[in-house]
């Protein structure tokens, strides 16, 4: 159900992208009696649609609640995994006051060190790549701070990014 969701949020569909890692956390309740942290930060994701700058905030961090903070059966992988979801919807920023694009930045940071932490992990570097491709498209520019070409080599190394991915693994 997990994989399911996963493949689902790639593909857009957010709502049935929820509904499969509510299922993987509530199977993984009945058969082990504890949670799935990762079925909760995969339904926290699918509450942020990146590529619409749009999302749930308040849902989003319900989700990530749900996370058992301080088990010793959480891998420093799925760990560095959660905490993009906590960037994404920090604990101390109320969603009030928090916007989309500060959110999306500081998700595509995290995300970005997870991709350096393991270089191996191709759903990191393709959450780094398309949230690289959301900022850059919303990246405002203000004088002197932000030329147009800074602007357009964000865009075109998002773009690189995904390409590389999409020749790596074609059917992903």
């Amino acid at each position: 159900r997990f994989t399911i969701g996963l493949l689902t949020l790639h593909n857009f569909q957010y709502e049935l992208a929820i509904e499969m890692f509510e299922k993987a956390e509530a199977a993984e309740m009945s058969e082990s009696g504890r949670s799935y942290p990762m079925a909760m930060w995969g339904a926290a994701m699918a509450t942020s649609q990146i590529l619409w700058q749009s999302s749930d905030c308040e849902k989003g961090k319900k989700y990530l609640q749900r996370i058992p903070i301080g088990v010793d059966w959480i891998t420093e992988k799925e760990n560095a995994y959660i905490q993009t979801g906590f960037a994404l919807y920090p604990r101390g920023i109320k969603c009030a006051e928090d916007e989309q694009f500060a959110r999306e930045r500081r998700f595509m940071n995290v995300m970005e060190n997870v991709t350096k932490l393991y270089p191996e992990e191709t759903e990191a570097a393709l959450f780094h790549a398309v949230s690289s491709a959301a900022v850059a498209a919303q990246t405002p520019c203000i004088g002197k701070n932000c030329p147009k070409t800074k602007k357009e080599n964000q865009k075109k190394k998002a773009i690189n990014e995904l390409r590389t991915l999409e020749k790596k693994l074609p059917t992903h």
